[in-house]
């Protein structure tokens, strides 16, 4: 019982509500190089690729714990970490050790498909540790408002363009478009979380660029970024980028206004609910990316 607790704490630790924001780009960015990179996809590199960023996802999360919990971010009564500090379920030393498991994993999968696929994977992989790492920890990207544009190139971009990589073996501009939709989407999980989180930041003088642009202008921002991920679907096709078959994103659409209601609603929902908001834009970005996927590999029958 006791190692089944253990294991539960681990999983627990890494926040798997998110793992979309890391996951999906790896889908779209593998569709793309089937489609317009005229590769047959191996499924094992494809695998790896998904362990892979999950493992560094966790454990930039975990570090994000860690360092939260000791500037005091993360404290009881807060609602922005996985609560294994807070609560002295681990201590803070367990929790960072527990962060360089996992992403001593994600850099051990990342060597090998270096070796598999080419460099280009090594200067990804080694960006995305440190952008895991420099979240809240060193210079804390984070807190120097730059914490929307570091989720939106290292999980949106980066990611869709490491799994088209390590399919095809070489670079292009392709799916680094493809992943604009999917970075403000990214962004937008992150941003919800960080308005949720506006005022107990304040309390111990931490402010992020929720917290700078205050309830009203994150209300703003957070409209602008899922509105932007639904308008460059249309731009990106127009342009002769995406296949139209991507339209399907129009089904999420749905969720999407579901969370803006929230957002510009946000000071008549109660603080229990409202604390689901990155979790909420994490199954938006979720359904959104699988139909964008399912849109770019129909190319292959649709024309």
């Amino acid at each position: 019982m006791e190692k089944q607790h253990r294991y539960a704490e681990w999983w627990k630790a890494t926040r798997p509500f998110a793992f979309p924001a890391s996951t999906v780009p790896v889908l779209v960015g593998t569709a793309t190089a089937w489609v317009n990179g005229g590769v047959t996809i191996s499924f094992f590199r494809v695998a790896l690729a998904l362990i892979g960023v999950m493992c560094l996802h966790s454990g930039a999360n975990i570090f994000n714990d860690y360092f939260d919990y000791k500037r005091g971010v993360d404290r009881p009564g807060t609602l922005g970490s996985s609560g294994l500090l807070v609560n002295k379920t681990l201590s803070p030393r367990e929790l960072f050790y527990m962060g360089i498991v996992y992403t001593s994993a994600g850099v051990v999968i990342g060597v090998v498909l270096t070796v598999l696929a080419g460099p280009l994977v090594l200067w990804l992989g080694i960006a995305g540790v440190a952008g895991g790492y420099c979240y809240t920890g060193g210079p804390a990207l984070k807190y120097r408002m730059l914490g929307d544009l570091s989720v939106f190139v290292f999980f949106g971009l980066l990611v869709t363009l490491g799994a088209y990589y390590i399919q095809t073996g070489t670079f292009s501009w392709i799916p680094v478009l493809y992943a604009i939709p999917l970075g403000f989407l990214i962004d937008g999980i992150l941003h919800g979380n960080n308005m949720r989180d506006i005022a107990d930041d304040a309390v111990v003088n931490v402010t992020t660029f929720a917290g700078r642009l205050g309830i009203k202008g994150s209300q703003i921002f957070y409209l602008v970024l899922v509105t932007g991920a639904f308008v460059s679907i249309p731009v990106l096709v127009f342009a002769d980028h995406l296949p139209w078959p991507v339209f399907a994103v129009v089904l999420s659409l749905p969720l999407a206004v579901r969370n803006i209601r929230m957002v510009l609603n946000h000071s008549h929902v109660p603080r229990e609910q409202f604390a689901f908001i990155d979790a909420m834009g994490a199954q938006l970005q979720l359904v959104f990316g699988v139909l964008m996927t399912l849109g770019i590999v129909a190319e292959r029958w649709v024309n």
